[in-house]
């Protein structure tokens, strides 16, 4: 499946469209939900992990484009970061609380 992030199918639906439509605005809701901590918090890097840590898309250059898109200052120089222990970050968290 190739999706492009940057046709407006998250704002205006198209009929029929429904699954596309709807990746489209996850795509958005998560390029503007890490911009708005970007904007707050100035980190170095985001680590994005569990399931969603995985998607491809989530490190291409047109990710990186959306987030721009939605920062107050468009000079982006957050790092965006696969984990390093995959989707299972959180089963090592709690391996560590429990010792």
């Amino acid at each position: 499946m190739i999706l492009q992030l940057s046709s407006g199918a998250a704002e205006s639906p198209y009929p029929g469209w429904s699954g596309y439509c709807a990746a489209k605005a996850a795509v958005e809701g998560i390029a503007r939900g890490l911009a708005v901590m970007i904007d707050i918090l100035d980190p170095d890097a985001i680590v994005i992990g569990g399931g969603v840590g995985q998607t491809e898309r989530l490190y291409a250059p047109e990710t990186r484009d959306a987030i721009r898109r939605h920062l107050f200052n468009p000079g982006l120089r957050t790092d965006i970061l696969r984990p390093a222990l995959g989707d299972s970050a959180g089963v090592f968290g709690a391996a560590l609380l429990a010792r």
